[in-house]
């Protein structure tokens, strides 16, 4: 599973490389009976909307600030009637048993949600959601006609012969290197921060999620202040319950305006993600949505 909203970030030979989150395995697109998908190299990739949606959500001066701080950009915040709506018949379209989606999105005010099926069978699935300034109807052409609506995020589940030895091809464990600084993010939370090859890391564990945040060092992002929204949030939100891992990549483009956050973690056979270029408490709010 390539995150589509970052493109061929390397990750160092330090903590980022032991963390390993910024891919998972794919399928294709159509269902393939058995066969199960492979893990990706690891590399992020571009989403063709991507330009786009940083323009939509992420290149005005407010969102700037919300992005270096991490905080929710959204004036509309919970489910909505609409909102459910537009899950409801997502699920109802989902041939896999026992589908989970996000139920609450950011959405700016006055705008819509719609979503696409991009992947749709009894081993995997993939939805692509988007926000729209009037309504529409979920599998519209338009959506994905030119590929310039906003997407807001995408989600998929995959069905995994052997889904224990993909998430540990895809995360290898947490290995703090001993010259890490530790850093208090509140609720008795440790991170430890680092910085190799240009980029500044802080890592840190919450139950069975490991999460991370990774920016450049020359932007000089406030990645504690970051990371303690984020734990705040945590305190009273409960993320899914992975099987025995689950994974936050938070990254940080040149500049410190545009962020890519991916989620991703395992319950039984199957392996979820949730990948968006929203900041990371709108990110953690469709995640703990899901259901």
């Amino acid at each position: 599973m390539e995150n589509r909203f970052y493109h061929s970030l390397i990750l160092p030979t330090t903590l980022a490389i032991s963390l390993a989150l910024s891919g998972c395995g794919a399928g294709s697109k159509s269902e393939t009976g058995n066969s199960q998908p492979a893990a990706s190299s690891g590399q992020m990739q571009p989403s063709q909307n991507a330009n786009s949606n940083q323009a939509a959500d992420l290149n005005s001066s407010q969102n700037n600030q919300a992005a270096n701080t991490g905080q929710t950009n959204s004036k509309e915040k919970g489910q909505t009637p609409a909102m459910a709506e537009v899950v409801s018949q997502i699920k109802n379209k989902l041939e896999m048993k026992g589908a989970i989606l996000p139920s609450s999105f950011p959405i700016g005010e006055g705008n819509h949600l719609t979503a696409s099926i991009d992947r749709n069978g009894a081993q995997s699935y993939e939805v692509s959601f988007y926000q729209t300034k009037t309504p529409v109807p979920i599998n519209d052409n338009s959506l994905t006609a030119n590929g310039t609506l906003p997407v807001i995020a995408y989600f998929t589940a995959t069905t995994y012969d052997d889904p224990n030895t993909v998430m540990n091809k895809m995360f290898a464990p947490l290995n703090i290197n001993s010259g890490a600084q530790v850093v208090d993010l509140g609720h008795g939370i440790k991170g430890n921060a680092e910085g190799a090859a240009g980029h500044s890391y802080l890592s840190w564990r919450e139950g069975n999620w490991i999460l991370q945040i990774d920016s450049l060092l020359q932007d000089q992002m406030n990645n504690p202040g970051i990371a303690r929204k984020m734990v705040d949030y945590l305190e009273t939100h409960a993320l899914p319950a992975p099987k025995d891992k689950g994974r936050i990549k938070v990254i940080y483009r040149p500049g410190g305006q545009d962020v890519s956050v991916g989620i991703y973690w395992q319950n039984k056979n199957k392996i979820y993600k949730l990948e968006t270029n929203k900041v990371p408490l709108d990110a953690l709010s469709m995640a703990v949505s899901v259901k």
